[in-house]
């Protein structure tokens, strides 16, 4: 049966034999398609709109930027080791037919005019989406100009052109580098400073502060000992149970009464969600996310869905599935196929997660755990990281993420391409 698809028509099939022809579509004209809007173009909102486009829905798809970025990989543009466009992808070039993008910001979900409300106006839905994915929680401080985040590809063009400014400057002045947060992302830069300084023969020193009485208290010792050994390795001073006291504009105070004059300042103080204003009865966690029922509709609101960073989904231990891509992308495809369900009249299906594992990137090096069992260390995990980053890599170009997996960055050599210094 051949696919008729207008946009203010509906498909009627006729016989299989026949009058028919052997199945041409006759069109009738009924109702309007139904409007889906999904908030975000990360990896669910991309996932749930590969899914649900061709399926009778008109979708618009609001997101403030022109692109998607491949988040996971951004650390490598900070320290140099990728080129910014390796990560980017124009939406222009991944949209399908009957989709739009919209170039704004949501700021308020209306439930009951059953609009979403942009920095270009509002938006009616018939089915919703959210799926804006999460940012750094900010700093408890009013912003100084030696002050990084890295939510986004910008970001991490401006932490890069920040640092190359510091390691290219006069002996005299220190090049100074001070991480908040050592987590997956603050440990993940710092390697990645730690390895650009090495790169251009220039002393540097790079600090991260935990206030946790331990870095990754959720290794097992081996493990985390063998991940500590890799940054001071490289020149990493790590300080847990630390508090920065004051970001002045001289430097960061810290608990310890120590002031690090000078700083390049990256906060990575965890992330919280990005969602834009939502009824306040509707149930979240302390990170903003929105707690949903199996199906990732939220509760009390059958035509919402959410995934990605913006969905709290059970893990079935007693907690929340932890942010990651992978539970991003197919929690996206499986809203987009319930939304589908939904406006067929169909029974929906509920979200089934597996976890493929994951890992700690450390700039040429990983550990990590894969299918919830097997520890890996070293350069595999590594590999593994850039050939799902190159994998999950909405549109072209993919190649220079893949080549990672066969070439990992040198921490030690000079060489650096003329495309990464663009």
């Amino acid at each position: 049966m051949r696919r008729c698809h207008t946009k203010d028509w509906a498909r009627l099939k006729i016989g299989e034999k026949g009058s028919a022809r052997g199945g041409i579509c006759a069109i009738v004209k009924l109702v309007s398609a139904k409007q889906l809007v999904i908030v975000g173009g990360g990896f669910a909102g991309l996932a749930a709109l590969s899914r649900s486009a061709g399926r009778g829905l008109d979708i618009t798809l609001i997101e403030p930027h022109e692109g998607t970025t491949m988040i996971p990989a951004l650390p490598d543009v900070t320290g140099g080791f990728l080129a910014p466009g390796a990560l980017h992808t124009s939406l222009k070039d991944v949209l399908p037919a009957r989709a739009r993008h919209l170039k704004a910001a949501a700021l308020r979900v209306d439930v009951g005019a059953r609009v979403v409300e942009t920095t270009a106006g509002a938006v009616p839905y018939d089915y919703l989406l959210l799926s804006s994915g999460s940012r750094t929680a900010p700093a408890a401080a009013p912003p100084q100009p030696y002050m990084h985040y890295l939510d986004r590809l910008a970001d991490g063009r401006r932490l890069y052109d920040a640092w190359r400014a510091r390691l290219a400057a006069p002996a005299a002045r220190v090049a100074r580098a001070v991480i908040i947060g050592g987590g997956y992302t603050g440990l993940e830069v710092a390697r990645n400073l730690a390895a650009a300084a090495t790169r251009a023969d220039r002393a540097a020193e790079v600090t991260v502060i935990e206030i946790a009485s331990e870095f990754l208290g959720f290794l097992p010792p081996a493990r985390r000992a063998w991940v500590l050994a890799q940054l001071e390795g490289a020149g990493v001073r790590l300080l847990s149970a630390t508090k920065v006291q004051a970001y002045e504009p001289e430097g960061v105070a810290l608990s310890s009464g120590v002031t690090l004059v000078d700083p390049l300042c990256v906060v990575c103080t965890g992330s919280r969600s990005a969602l834009p204003e939502v009824p306040a009865d509707w149930p979240r966690l302390s990170d903003g996310r929105l707690c949903v029922e199996p199906t990732l509709q939220v509760p009390g609101a059958p035509t919402v869905f959410a995934a990605g960073d913006a969905a709290a989904f059970p893990d079935g231990h007693g907690g929340y599935l932890r942010k990651a891509v992978n539970f991003a992308f197919y929690g996206g495809r499986c809203a987009g196929r319930n939304i589908v369900r939904h406006a067929r009249a169909k029974p929906l299906r509920p979200f089934r997660p597996f976890d493929l594992g994951w890992v700690i990137p450390l700039h040429d090096r990983a550990v990590g755990q894969m299918l919830g069992r097997f520890w890996i260390q070293g350069g595999l995990p590594m590999r593994l990281h850039y050939f799902m980053c190159g994998y999950r890599k909405q549109g072209a170009p993919r190649r220079a993420l893949f080549s990672r997996v066969f070439k990992l960055p040198d921490a030690t050599g000079a060489r650096q391409t003329k495309e990464n210094q663009q």
